[in-house]
């Protein structure tokens, strides 16, 4: 089986590309597969901080409406809208 460098050894590969990117060395970039890496970063970047306006938004309405549980938890929900927000 003939193995890409992409799929032997995937540090490696970053580096080949960012060395041809700096280098402007356009005919030796993986392009194929360098539009899906930064393809899938921004599908992830944007995953991430949904998931983080969500827990954070869930961490304001439970401040704001669950009288029940605020006395136990109302420290801890307010380190985590915190943390959200550095995050």
């Amino acid at each position: 089986m003939n193995r890409t460098k992409y799929e032997q050894d995937y540090y490696q590969w970053t580096q080949a590309m960012v060395k041809a990117l700096r280098a402007r060395d356009y005919s030796s970039l993986d392009w194929d597969n360098l539009i899906d890496e930064i393809d899938d970063m921004g599908k992830s970047q944007k995953r991430a901080i949904e998931s983080l306006l969500m827990r954070l938004t869930e961490h304001l309405l439970k401040l704001k409406y669950w009288k029940k549980e605020k006395s136990r938890n109302a420290k801890h929900w307010r380190a985590e809208v915190v943390n959200f927000r550095v995050s």
